[in-house]
């Protein structure tokens, strides 16, 4: 059980920023899931804008919100009707 938090967000479709902050806070890229051994991460707000790398954003986010790493508390682009197809990967 995890009882430390990390909170990342307004990532907007920005890939590289949120995983540089990462590896800054010690926590390892397994195989396209970032684990720390006793934090959990928590994404806030909006994960994608419209931009290059938002793939690789909801890929990031929904690998570790799918085995315990993170949560996700998404912001009002998701309910936006251009992005909802784009959040229902989770």
């Amino acid at each position: 059980m995890f009882t430390n938090y990390n909170i990342v967000g307004e990532i907007h479709g920005h890939a590289e920023a949120p995983r540089r902050l990462l590896h800054k806070m010690d926590y390892r890229d397994d195989d396209g899931i970032f684990r720390h051994g006793s934090r959990r991460l928590i994404f806030v707000g909006d994960l994608i804008d419209r931009v290059p790398q938002q793939r690789e954003v909801l890929q990031t986010a929904k690998g570790m919100c799918g085995v315990g790493e993170a949560l996700a508390i998404v912001g009002t682009l998701a309910r936006d009707g251009a992005h909802a197809r784009e959040y229902s990967l989770f």
